[in-house]
């Protein structure tokens, strides 16, 4: 699995991955990103979410998923 430097990761607020045709989103894609606030993937194609792929956004305070394809 790819990843940015933790020491970046963890300072990360404001994530933007909106328009960017994601269909999934696995357990550790946001791990370490214990800073994030607001999380946009809005306008994508996302279908599935893992279980516990949010568990590390302890400061999170806005998520957005409108215009996917999530139906669960």
């Amino acid at each position: 699995k790819d990843s940015m430097p933790e020491s970046k990761i963890n300072k990360l607020e404001i994530l933007n991955l909106e328009h960017n045709k994601l269909e999934f989103i696995k357990e550790f894609h946001f791990d370490g990103m214990f800073s994030l606030r607001e999380l946009n993937l809005s306008h994508n194609q996302i279908s599935s979410i893992e279980p516990n792929s949010f568990r590390d956004l302890i400061n999170l305070e806005r998520l957005y998923l409108n215009n996917n394809c999530i139906f669960k």
